[in-house]
């Protein structure tokens, strides 16, 4: 988690050494602009459950996910038994910060349930004249109109203002030596009347799930939600003189808007065939995701600063230069089926699924309009064998495919990434323990 340094603004992560695709309640987030973050949203992690890190080549479930694996965050739900909770937090840099999550049953048979967190928090951080505003809220409710049925409503809203905290240091002074010193972690590069860094999001859906007995249920999961960016931010370009102590510094401006509709229709049997028994799920699910990246600069620069003596004059841009301007629409339609075979200490899981994508583009800058078409196949199979130790060897073969959101600086569209993963390993779980380990190669 966060590779590139402190920054308030974004959730930076890696796994197997990618970037993972977002999710949450197992429903895609805007993604932004691929060859950057910023459009990615940042989660508030008070209103969620669980936080679910599932590495390696994953399509075959999920849809368009890097070779890396998928991060998925689950929201909080009500709950059968009535709670409540306030918080009231301090901490360094002025951090005050106020929560609360209370619910239960409305009804006396349950059938009815509520839950409602909320989160304020204002805090300055690390960087000088660089703060923090939160406001977080996540209204949601269970309706179970019999045993066999169960429909959850979850929403949330955020809205985000922070300075911009991932300012880029010359390594001369941070990571090499500096013959006027090290650089304070403290350090601004930018402007006080400039520099500013603003995000919405919001989400909407449901999950519904019915059991027509013991053999056959049905889960549906649908959302949308939407992660809006406008960020201003001085970026440093290095040293402007031969002394190292005048940092040269350039002026941006970033905005995103993201949309994602998307829904998942699960069906689920479990029977058995003889001395095997089966868990199949197949399932349909279809992504409409919509967003518009907008990249410019001030034609003119901010005057050098001096990083040891700083002395902010303020910056005020005479005019705009658009290097990126893009609007881009992406439909995925998929269909998977997953079999999970168990023989006595043996388990085989066989998944393969189908993606029809299709992305257009509009460029404002050179007004080129593109589409593209993809189909493509993703697979899965791995065996385990269960000993009575409680370690299970396991070898796994699985494929994954990415179409990818995004432009390069001559505003083509990128081929989808694709991948082939192979891992065998052991896994560990003890007995009545909620620990889970596991050594792959």
């Amino acid at each position: 988690a966060q590779w590139s340094g402190y920054d308030v603004r974004y959730d930076y992560m890696l796994v197997r050494g990618f970037q993972p695709t977002t999710f949450l309640n197992g429903l895609i987030l805007p993604t932004g602009f691929s060859s950057g973050t910023h459009g990615i949203p940042q989660v508030e992690p008070y209103g969620l459950e669980r936080i679910e890190v599932l590495r390696g080549a994953a399509s075959a479930l999920y849809g368009q996910v890097p070779p890396g694996g998928i991060l998925n965050m689950v929201s909080k739900r009500p709950t059968d038994v009535a709670f409540g909770e306030i918080q009231l937090q301090t901490g360094s840099f002025a951090r005050k910060q106020a929560a609360f999550d209370i619910g239960g049953p409305v009804t006396q048979d349950g059938s009815l349930l509520y839950r409602l967190t909320g989160l304020g928090r204002l805090a300055d951080t690390q960087i000088n004249f660089q703060d923090e505003k939160r406001v977080f809220i996540a209204p949601s409710f269970t309706w179970r109109p019999t045993a066999d049925t169960t429909f959850t409503f979850l929403s949330s809203y955020m809205n985000n203002e922070s300075g911009f905290t991932g300012a880029f240091l010359p390594a001369a002074g941070t990571l090499l030596p500096n013959p006027n010193g090290r650089l304070p972690r403290s350090l601004f590069p930018g402007e006080k009347n400039y520099d500013n860094f603003k995000r919405e999001l919001g989400t909407i859906g449901y999950s519904f799930e019915h059991r027509f007995n013991d053999i056959v249920s049905f889960t549906q999961n649908l959302q949308y939600a939407f992660s809006n960016t406008d960020s201003r931010a001085i970026n440093v370009g290095g040293w402007a003189d031969a002394n190292q102590t005048l940092l040269r510094r350039g002026a941006v401006n970033i905005l995103n808007n993201g949309h994602t509709f998307t829904i998942d229709n699960q069906l689920k049997l479990k029977l058995n065939t003889g001395p095997v028994s089966h868990t199949i799920l197949a399932g349909v699910d279809y992504q409409n995701f919509k967003n518009e990246f907008w990249y410019r600069g001030a034609a003119n620069a901010p005057v050098p600063l001096n990083a040891y003596n700083p002395v902010y004059t303020g910056f005020t841009p005479t005019s705009w230069i658009t290097t990126n301007h893009t609007n881009q629409s992406l439909s995925q339609l998929g269909a998977y089926v997953q079999d999970q075979i168990r023989y006595d200490r043996w388990l085989l899981t066989l998944t393969g699924r189908h993606d029809s994508t299709e992305l257009g583009t509009f460029n404002h800058v050179n007004g080129a309009t593109t589409n593209r078409v993809d189909n493509a196949f993703s697979g899965r199979a791995g065996l385990n064998y269960v000993f009575d130790s409680g370690l299970p060897p396991y070898i796994s073969y699985a494929t994954s495919f990415q179409p990818v959101v995004g432009t390069n600086k001559a505003g083509e569209t990128f081929a989808p990434t694709i991948a082939n993963q192979i891992e065998a390993g052991i896994k560990y779980q003890p007995n009545g323990s909620p620990i889970f380990a596991a050594f792959d190669g």
